[in-house]
């Protein structure tokens, strides 16, 4: 028998209505005449049936064609592709005991198909969309961000964007019920000294004259304050034409805020609220408050960043004391010029081989951009002190000095780095956190205990 073409799947005909999406149906509905609508996630042909998994953004839905049904469906559904749009009528049933998926929300139930409406064909896409996470490709970022619809389909992406609504909803109600007033404040304003340079925009009216696109709402938000309105709030697209890192992107959007008559401690009691709501709300989680609080000067001298991840440990010490007297002129000429020696004590790490450490010392060097690494190991069979310098150069005795001031014992490492501070502080916490990585200390982003920190006391000024 000859088969359709993929160009004659396509139906002109009238569908009826969606009555169901692919992640809502469960066992209750067992019976239940259904249409669903969606994208053709993955097709199966077995034993003279084929087997189609439906996907819209409730999730996914199993659809079974059978010749004894519709012979037509069946031979359409024979040809279907990836990411085919369909329209498919059918009736809910139990799977087989053995066909339960329990991985699946729908996986207790399938949907047997009576008809079938093929709305649109798809080329082959130019990568794997799919709601298995076993089928889904390391795809190459830059294919992906110029086959965006595509992407967009993704359900790991799709939930980061149902994520940032529900953000978007919990926050408006919690500075509702706080009594603020959200204000839309403009977009085209009129260029201010800040922090980055502005994005322009060529007015059409007054030639040689421009617009900027807002850095942030801070002008009219005082304006605003100046008005009385007494609490603002916005979420809002600020705007900044600088050097992309990972912390900076031309266009982002804040949580913008503003209070007349408001202490410190009412602002951090605000902001805790707003956290403890949206981690209430998206994650199911009760934050206890309030938060730690940390210096400046603290947090750049115990973790060497004013944003410490303090998920895991690996501090910074200031050994300089410890060397004083050693003979060892780099360190001291480093100490008499106002520089710090900075310590970290690596748990566990004690009995690392020569190659290992040369890796580390060459990471330092190249990938952090310190001038060396000397470290001290400690081995756990309790052995003694080695370090990488000879003892005519340092005596060991001035290890161990600094070994016992970082609380080191049997099987732990000492890395050390000296410097300028606030440099040699920075270039410290770029190594606890790659020691961190490394090891297994430092969980990835999103695993492990949120560990909530406000950085206070920040310097109004920089030395030049």
């Amino acid at each position: 028998m000859e088969h359709p073409s993929r160009a004659d799947l396509i139906s002109e005909d009238t569908h009826p209505a969606r009555t169901h999406t692919c992640g809502k149906i469960r066992a209750e509905n067992e019976g239940d005449e259904v249409v669903l609508k969606g994208w053709v996630d993955t097709r199966r042909d077995h034993g003279g049936l084929v087997f189609v998994d439906l996907r819209d953004r409730y999730g996914l839905t199993q659809v079974v064609f059978s010749p004894q049904d519709n012979q037509t469906a069946y031979e359409i559904a024979g040809q279907l592709r990836r990411e085919d749009v369909i329209s498919v009528r059918g009736t809910v049933r139990p799977r087989g005991d053995d066909m339960v998926n329990p991985d699946l929300a729908t996986g207790a139930i399938e949907v047997s198909a009576d008809d079938l409406v093929v709305l649109n064909t798809s080329e082959t896409p130019p990568f794997v969309v799919s709601a298995h996470e076993e089928r889904q490709m390391n795809t190459n970022e830059d294919l992906r961000l110029e086959h965006r619809y595509l992407d967009l389909r993704r359900p790991d992406l799709q939930e980061n964007i149902q994520l940032r609504h529900r953000l978007y909803q919990t926050t408006h109600r919690y500075f509702d019920e706080h009594d603020f007033l959200e204000v839309e404040t403009p977009v085209l304003m009129k260029s201010t000294p800040e922090g980055a340079r502005d994005f322009l925009v060529p007015s059409r009216l007054h030639r040689g004259r421009f617009y900027a696109l807002p850095q942030s709402p801070q002008t009219y938000k005082q304006l605003l304050m100046v008005g009385g309105l007494d609490r603002y709030v916005q979420i809002v697209k600020c705007f900044r034409d600088e050097d992309l890192r990972a912390d900076r992107q031309p266009e982002f959007t804040q949580i913008d805020v503003e209070m007349t008559f408001a202490t410190e401690e009412q602002m951090y009691d605000l902001t805790e609220g707003l956290m403890v709501d949206l981690w209430d709300d998206l994650e199911d989680t009760t934050l206890e408050t309030p938060f730690p609080r940390m210096t400046y000067d603290e947090a750049l001298r115990t973790y060497g960043t004013d944003k410490p991840d303090l998920r895991f440990d690996l501090k910074l010490h200031d050994v300089s004391d410890c060397f004083a007297g050693s003979g060892f002129r780099v360190f001291e000429s480093i100490v008499d010029d106002g520089g710090r020696i900075v310590a970290i004590r690596v748990p566990g790490e004690g009995d690392q081989g020569r190659a290992a450490m040369d890796r580390l010392e060459d990471h330092v060097t190249d990938e952090i951009g310190a001038a060396g690494l000397i470290y001290f190991q400690l081995p756990s069979d309790g052995s003694g002190l080695e370090q990488n310098l000879s003892s005519d150069a340092l005596p060991h005795e001035y290890g161990r000095q600094a070994a016992e001031q970082v609380g080191a014992e049997a099987g732990d490492l000492i890395l050390t780095l000296a410097g300028d501070p606030p440099t040699v502080y920075e270039q410290a916490g770029d190594l606890r956190l790659h020691m961190g990585e490394e090891l297994g200390f430092r969980p990835p982003a999103d695993e492990g205990e949120d560990a909530f920190l406000w950085v206070t006391d920040f310097p109004l000024m920089e030395y030049d």
